[in-house]
């Protein structure tokens, strides 16, 4: 529950303290969407126990971390975009708190580099005399004023206090005492306090404490880009694949003119649909969130109000609103672990995507803190990470201005290759895709996969197939009669991989997964599928890879059968292994198409592999944010269905 809670209030660091977990028996206390934490539990209870998570995009890089054996701190150092800080995380006592605190802030001294942030429950009123509620309320004044000057003695400062200095605000309700008080805070260091930006107290909802929301202003960090991405459970509900369905019909009812070309008016209808979904799902966001909404509207208001007067009855309310959005938390939280036990219930002997997720190695977060350029310098901002990599990338992708003549390249085929395909099987590949190709290709395209820019999931297409198909077929297929894919479909997004064991600085050490639109990759299947069978005819059998009915250890017995010979007859032998960089991304599409044309692929066959070859674009993904789009020149991507048969061709 707190971690959804967390990631509902739009948290991207959260800091938790009294996690009540024993430190040899603590849960991970990370999620998909916070898959880095920290934790510093108590070794002899559940008693006691802070943690800090970190967010999925959060762009801090991880120096060091300190933690407590009686679980009251934890400390983290590293590098927040470039700003150097230390987090800490704090849970006194509720006794002797000034000589904790004091014990704590010895060590941070020691270990702290940059600016401070730190979040904690002091267990110390911070509020002066009279600030309290009931006002009569007077806690210790002497605990208050050596825990303030051991705070300043730190140069740490009370980040609400600063935004508030006339406030009046409470973080923790004593059902005791029936008083209010301010017991939780963010701590900044004095020289960070330009970064900050808002420090605020939200309603005590589920736990006995409000949460306190700091945010912070990094100049060095980029906001991210905002990418749209069709949530499939959409599609799971019949009313909305009904309305779906309607659009999806009356759509290109209204729009197929002879006017528009066949390829635009398909493209169209993306951003039509886009709309629609978006409508949707803001709609059942709405109806989901809005019990929640309202009843937070409700507590928080009910707190205001007693916070002001302390009234009896406003308090029975207060407490029953509360625990109406406890069981409704709940509720959601035991759906959640219900529908995860049947996951695994049903997957979880499969050799599927769960095994795959839980056994491979997660990297601690997707963000790039920086890159070593072409000229020797370093560059840490994103903007300039990013510029790097397009650099790198734009020259990799354009690596000749001038095409090597025909005629040589005619020559050199004519002389090292002479399999060609027969008649028939050319008139066989240029016959027009058929509905029954499109559903087996549909079935055979494995769904979860991450779409492209449009955002549209495989999931879309299986699910409105018998609606989408026929006006998929005829704007594809249409591609051989001179027609061309619209510019914005051939636009792809690179997101980059770091190669295992390599030095991460720099750029070549990163492989580019280029995330193709799903139409365009579904139309590359189709290709892929009618060549795929015409490989073994077309490629020496010595090359095993990306041709079917051979495998790698085909050549691995070969390479056993030849080291055999060599030792039996005495003969002096070399085994020379060759790794080709960058191989796919350096086929030149002039050789390419000359080798195909060579072989004997037909008129229409030949059409539609430059029309995905005409004028693609790609942009770069780095740390969230997205490059301006580039040409692509040469190369085959990775991540598209034909690119490994059309490498093979070419090598």
């Amino acid at each position: 529950m707190a971690l959804t809670d967390a990631r509902r209030q739009g948290g991207d660091v959260i800091f938790l303290q009294e996690t009540h977990f024993r430190a040899d028996s603590a849960p991970t206390l990370s999620s998909p969407h916070y898959p880095s934490s920290y934790v510093s539990n108590y070794t002899v209870s559940k008693s006691r126990g802070v943690a800090i998570l970190l967010g999925r995009h959060v762009p801090f890089v991880y120096d060091s971390h300190v933690t407590d054996p009686g679980g009251r701190f934890l400390f983290l150092k590293g590098t927040l975009g470039l700003t150097r800080c230390t987090l800490v995380n704090i849970y006194l006592p509720n006794r002797n708190q000034c000589q904790s605190l004091r014990s704590i802030l010895n060590k941070l001294s020691r270990f702290s580099e940059g600016i401070v942030i730190c979040g904690g429950d002091f267990n110390v009123h911070l509020d002066a005399p009279g600030e309290g509620n009931p006002a009569s309320c007077k806690p210790d004044p002497s605990l208050r004023k050596r825990f303030l000057q051991l705070l300043h003695g730190q140069q740490l400062v009370d980040s609400w206090r600063v935004l508030h200095p006339a406030g009046r605000d409470f973080t923790f309700f004593s059902n005791a005492a029936r008083s209010y008080s301010r017991l939780d805070t963010f701590l900044v260091s004095h020289h960070g306090l330009h970064l900050l930006h808002s420090t605020t107290i939200k309603p005590i909802t589920w736990s006995d404490h409000a949460p306190v929301h700091l945010e912070l202003t990094l100049p060095t960090v980029s906001e991210r880009d905002r990418t749209w991405r069709l949530n499939e459970t959409l599609l799971k509900d019949t009313m909305n694949r009904t309305d779906i369905e309607t659009a999806i019909t009356d759509y290109f009812r209204d729009n197929l003119t002879p006017d528009v070309s066949l390829p635009m008016v398909w493209e169209a209808h993306k951003c039509v649909l886009r709309g629609k979904l978006i409508q949707i799902g803001a709609r059942l966001k709405k109806f989901r969130t809005g019990q929640i909404t309202d009843l937070l509207r409700n507590i928080y208001t009910l707190e205001t109000s007693h916070k002001t007067h302390g009234s009896l009855d406003t308090l029975k309310e207060l407490t029953l609103q509360r625990a109406t959005l406890n069981d409704l938390l709940t509720h959601n939280t035991l759906r959640s672990l219900q529908i995860t036990k049947l996951k695994y219930y049903t997957q979880g002997d499969r050799c599927g995507r769960l095994l795959a997720n839980a056994v491979r190695q997660r990297h601690m977060a997707t963000y790039i803190p920086k890159i070593r350029c072409a000229d020797g310098s370093v560059a840490h901002l994103t903007p300039d990470i990013s510029t790097a990599f397009l650099s790198y990338y734009r020259t990799l992708y354009n690596l000749s201005d001038t095409p090597p003549p025909s005629e040589v390249i005619d020559q050199y085929l004519r002389d090292s290759y002479n399999s060609t395909i027969p008649e028939e099987t050319k008139e066989a590949l240029d016959t027009p895709f058929t509905m029954e190709e499109l559903a087996s290709a549909v079935k055979s395209m494995k769904s979860g996969k991450s779409p492209g820019p449009d955002g549209f999931t495989m999931g879309y297409y299986k699910t409105f197939l018998s609606s989408l198909g026929p006006h998929f077929l005829q704007a594809f297929n249409s591609l051989a009669d001179h027609s061309t894919i619209p510019q914005s479909a051939l636009l792809a997004t690179i997101t980059l991989i770091p190669k295992p064991d390599k030095d991460h600085t720099l750029v070549p050490n990163y492989r580019p997964i280029s995330l193709i639109n799903t139409d365009v990759k579904l139309f590359a299947k189709l290709l892929a599928t009618r060549l795929n069978p015409l490989l073994p005819t077309l490629i020496h059998p010595d090359q095993s890879g990306f041709v079917t009915s051979r495998e790698a250890r085909d050549n691995t017995i070969r390479t056993i059968n030849l080291i055999h010979r060599a030792q039996v007859q005495g003969r002096p032998t070399i085994f020379l292994s060759v790794d080709a960089e960058k191989a796919f991304d350096r086929v030149d599409w002039h050789y390419l198409f000359g080798a195909l044309r060579h072989m004997g692929f037909g008129s229409k066959w030949m059409a539609w592999l430059q029309a995905l070859y005409s004028s693609p674009t790609a942009q770069i993904r780095v740390n969230g944010t997205h490059s301006t789009p580039f040409g692509i020149r040469n190369g085959t991507r990775q991540g598209c269905p034909l690119s490994p048969l059309l490498f093979v061709l070419a090598l």
